[in-house]
């Protein structure tokens, strides 16, 4: 489908609207903004810990980086609305901390993870998705299935701190996961980045979009 067909006639909408959070966010907000980037520090504590092989640093920066994660989510949804900015913040982080740790483990032990190759495929393919959207003025954000992925990683990140290689049903299976949430996450935001009316943060479902749905939005 031609991408001139998803073109804004204002593309500095989305923008516009993310800059104008930055700078007015809502008051009670500020608590889930500050968790996340409280957040930021606990990654070159995860790379120190990966690069001089000190197991506890890493999983210990990890599981604390995984509770603010969760706290930062529930702050915000408890003293919603839920901001775009917030949203797209998080998702940097969580992104910078995933690649930077799978990185310094890389270095370390000369070695390219295979889950960590599935997760740039994704991550670029979504992240091209997201700049598209946040241009329509907004955000997509994953299901359950997404959620329960992000906690595979930690796991797989974890064990290949502590033991030095993940058992190969888990490496497979997380693969098989990242591809489907990858491959309906594209066909979902197509679907969605082609309606006019949608605003703010959207569920992205974990499922290939429906002939009815397909059918209303062409």
């Amino acid at each position: 489908m031609p991408d001139d067909q998803y073109s804004d006639p204002h593309p500095t909408k989305g923008i516009a609207m993310l800059l104008l959070e930055t700078a007015t966010p809502p008051k009670m907000q500020h608590l889930a903004v500050l968790v996340t980037y409280v957040r930021l520090p606990l990654i070159p504590v995860m790379i120190y810990g990966v690069l001089t092989h000190s197991p506890n640093i890493t999983v210990g920066g990890l599981i604390l980086f995984v509770v603010l994660d969760i706290l930062d989510g529930i702050f915000a949804r408890k003293f919603g609305p839920e901001s775009m900015t917030r949203r797209a913040l998080d998702s940097t982080v969580d992104r910078a901390a995933i690649h930077s740790a799978f990185l310094a483990y890389s270095i370390a032990t000369f070695t390219v993870p295979v889950v960590w190759l599935a997760l740039i495929v994704r991550d670029c393919l979504q992240s091209y998705m997201a700049t598209k959207a946040i241009r329509r003025g907004f955000i997509g954000v994953g299901a359950l299935p997404h959620k329960a992925l992000g906690i595979g990683t930690a796991m797989t990140g974890g064990l290949l701190t502590y033991t030095g290689q993940v058992p190969w049903p888990l490496t497979w299976s997380m693969v098989a996961g990242l591809a489907w949430c990858t491959i309906t996450y594209a066909a979902q935001m197509v679907r969605l980045t082609a309606d006019r009316s949608l605003i703010g943060i959207v569920q992205v479902p974990a499922t290939w979009p429906s002939p009815q749905r397909g059918r209303s939005d062409t």
